[in-house]
């Protein structure tokens, strides 16, 4: 049977990548016209039999370090008219016009022997919107003449003239989290590097890609004393040549960021843009350099070049130009300019020109920060309120977010301010509105106030926890102290709420709160009431703590001791219920949040000298005032006490 495309890939040991690409490829490969050839190099692991399911054209071919020629015996298994070169730890994300590459007439794909694709290496596993972005050849006339030459880096040498086809492949070769693979793929590199320029040391291509294998590896500083030489001896050469060997400075660029190189870091980006008045990478590195250097106003200059040349990437030379791969044309980077524009312009007041950048970005968390505070600044309200309808059914982090961030942004602005935004939210059938009700109703009508905190303690699914401090402090002053109600409050709310109580003129509930604390009988509570009771105490004595800390006042330790006494008694119920002391046995280390730890080790410390085991029990005890610094003071001299 005659094919039209024969895929070709050379693979070993690739059974965390492999699936992902066969499996990305499916769609082609079923076609009648299309072929699928892989050449096994000695694999070890389950690559060979994952192959297997995707194609009966498993060759195998023992390594013979010379990724060229290896290369070429998987192009001599090609029967199609054209071949396309992919790689284990590659995708094909977006393969439409490949198909209709396939499916056109033969004197339409004959106007080109060759044809250029996008490629993006990905740098975060867990976000695709960091990537680096690079054309390369990869479908060819399959003329006879088409092979690959380097050792190491193996090079297409192909025919013209060249087209290029919107397809894109993703790369995940630099983000594999396992080490023993890096590790291995990096020292045979770097061997086969090494081999090459012992016959010819001064091959600026060659120590481009050693020092490009340190960089990925996280050798920085090694990969900048190679990268600094070829810079040296880069800057010598004629234009011509500078121009057509551009991509062995490209790492030098990335090695001076990475190091806090920052003038070293503009030299040379003022060099690359001086030879490439397109190079992307030059102006976002020139921003950047400027930026940590204090000056804004040319990061500014250099920051919006940036941005044009990344919109018009398409129309430009560079985009067509195979041997330059660019690091910074990607939305990560893009959005981080962005931010920083925005930001600049909100402090110097170019209030227009910062949101004609955040316009054109995602609502996010440093997004809605923007837009609020600019709308702030320009008393345009009714934005705020805009904002926040079409957020609204968003991810509740957002949501939370902006009502925490709003309510902090207008803490300071007078009362008549407040409510001009406050009237915009009241009509809205949620949590805010309810509370944007409560915070301009005069206090004097005690009543109404009242039943709007409840009903804002009530809401169900609650997107923020924060707006119930100012309520449930109002509530408890009227009405006094009640544990049912911080039952169903996270300890930050708790924390927030004693706080408030201590800071914004409800001193005499703040002084109550000991009293009652210290009388609640414990016996008759669940364990929600049990945990609320526990947070009141550890925020008490938290904010103690807080209130003495560099005073060089001790006293208020033994005057308190009582109440850190009934926080561990508290603690003790907690924690047994929590782990079921009784029943499990645990480890210790096994415990994040570090108040939890505490808890258990004390559990230990007092069952151990319950039994009498005072050595054992003594060092749980510094175990526990390891693990809650923050306590260690009030144990010291609960443990003075009890010896």
């Amino acid at each position: 049977m005659s094919y039209k495309l024969s895929i070709c890939m050379m693979v070993k040991n690739e059974e965390i990548h492999i699936e992902r690409c066969l499996e990305s490829i499916k769609p082609i490969v079923d076609r009648t016209d299309v072929e699928l050839i892989i050449v096994d190099t000695g694999s070890t692991d389950k690559t060979v039999s994952i192959c297997k399911k995707y194609t009966d054209e498993v060759y195998f071919k023992e390594w013979f370090d010379d990724f060229s020629g290896m290369r070429n015996i998987t192009i001599s298994y090609a029967t199609g008219e054209w071949i396309f070169i992919l790689d284990a730890d590659e995708t094909m994300e977006k393969y439409d016009e490949l198909e209709k590459f396939l499916d056109s007439e033969p004197n339409e794909t004959l106007k080109n022997k060759t044809y250029s694709i996008t490629g993006k290496n990905y740098t975060n596993l867990n976000n695709h919107d960091s990537y680096s972005i690079f054309p390369t050849m990869r479908l060819f006339r399959n003329d006879g003449n088409f092979r690959y030459e380097g050792t190491v880096h193996n090079q297409p040498r192909f025919s013209p003239p060249v087209g290029k086809l919107d397809i894109i492949i993703g790369h995940y070769g630099y983000v594999v989290n396992d080490k023993e693979i890096m590790d291995r793929k990096f020292n045979r590199t770097v061997a086969l590097l090494e081999k090459e320029l012992k016959s010819d040391p001064n091959n600026l291509y060659y120590l481009y890609q050693l020092a490009v294998s340190y960089n990925m590896h996280g050798e920085v500083r090694k990969s900048y004393e190679i990268s600094s030489k070829i810079y040296n001896q880069f800057k010598k050469l004629d234009r011509d040549r500078q121009l057509m060997g551009f991509s062995v400075i490209t790492n030098h660029l990335s090695n001076c960021m990475t190091l806090n190189r920052y003038n070293e870091l503009i030299e040379a980006s003022k060099l690359a843009i001086n030879i490439r008045k397109d190079y992307i990478d030059g102006f976002y590195s020139l921003g950047r350099g400027y930026e940590r250097l204090g000056n804004y106003s040319y990061a500014e200059k250099y920051y919006e070049k940036y941005l044009e040349l990344c919109k018009n990437y398409e129309k430009l030379a560079i985009s067509k130009d195979h041997s330059i791969a660019l690091y910074r044309n990607n939305i990560t980077d893009n959005m981080n300019v962005k931010l920083f524009l925005v930001t600049l312009y909100l402090d110097t007041e170019k209030y227009d020109k910062a949101l004609l950048y955040l316009e054109t970005l995602k609502y996010n968390i440093s997004t809605i920060k923007l837009y609020i505070s600019i709308f702030i600044k320009l008393k345009n309200y009714s934005e705020i309120f805009n904002l926040y309808e079409k957020i609204k059914d968003s991810d509740t982090e957002i949501i939370s977010y902006f009502i925490t961030y709003l309510e902090n942004e207008i803490l300071d602005l007078d009362f008549n301010e407040k409510k001009s935004i406050y009237n915009y939210f009241l009509n809205n059938d949620d949590e805010y509105s309810i509370y944007s009700n409560f915070m301009i109703t005069d206090d004097l009508e005690v009543e109404k106030k009242c039943n709007l905190a409840k009903r804002i303690i009530d809401v169900k699914d609650r997107n923020n926890n924060d707006i119930l401090v100012v309520p449930l402090s109002y509530l408890m002053l009227i009405k006094g102290f009640d544990l049912k109600l911080f039952s169903n409050m996270n300890k930050r709310v708790v924390f927030s709420c004693v706080n408030y109580f201590k800071e914004n003129n409800y001193t005499e509930l703040y002084l109550r709160l000991d009293e009652w604390l210290m009388n609640i009988d414990i016996r008759k509570l669940r364990i929600k009431e049990v945990s609320a009771l526990k947070n009141l105490f550890e925020s008490k004595l938290i904010l103690l703590l807080n209130e003495y800390k560099g005073t060089g006042i001790k006293s208020f330790i033994k005057d308190n001791i009582n109440m850190f006494d009934r926080y561990l008694e508290v603690g003790m119920i907690f924690i047994n219920e929590i782990y079921n002391l009784n029943a499990i046995t645990m480890k210790y280390e096994l415990i994040n949040d570090s108040e939890s730890k505490f808890l258990f080790l004390m559990n230990i410390y007092r069952t151990n000298k319950s039994k009498g085991n005072t050595s054992v029990a003594f060092m749980y005890y510094k175990l526990a005032a390891q693990a809650y610094p923050d306590m260690a003071d009030f144990l010291k001299e609960y443990i003075d006490i009890e010896v």
